[in-house]
């Protein structure tokens, strides 16, 4: 994987975040 992509596009990381945080509230 590569961490400089995470650093110039972040969203993607904290989308991904976002999502997970989802799946385990609607559980």
């Amino acid at each position: 994987y590569n961490y400089e992509d995470e650093k110039s596009d972040p969203t993607i990381f904290f989308d991904a975040i976002d999502q997970l945080a989802l799946a385990f509230s609607s559980r």
